[in-house]
């Protein structure tokens, strides 16, 4: 299977299930699984790195999303 054909099944599914599909990629997929590679690692950006295939933790670290919110509380917790 080529990424467009991955890409038709992804469409085709999210269709199926009610989900807008102007946003979702294969890609988009990646970068999720990324992010609960990243959860179930405790939060280990090498352990993700590798277990994802990046040659660099700063690649791994491109595909996380950091929520502000999450930031301001660890800036207001370190303040304490």
């Amino acid at each position: 299977m080529n990424r467009f054909q991955a890409f038709r099944v992804l469409v085709d599914a999210c269709t199926a299930c009610g989900i807008h599909t102007t946003r979702v990629s294969t890609h988009s997929l990646r970068k999720a699984f990324v992010g609960r590679m990243y959860a179930a690692t405790g939060h280990d950006a090498i352990k993700t790195q590798r277990a994802v295939g990046h040659s660099s933790p700063i690649t791994t670290a491109r595909y996380l999303e950091t929520d502000t919110a999450d930031l301001d509380h660890l800036v207001l917790t370190l303040a304490a």
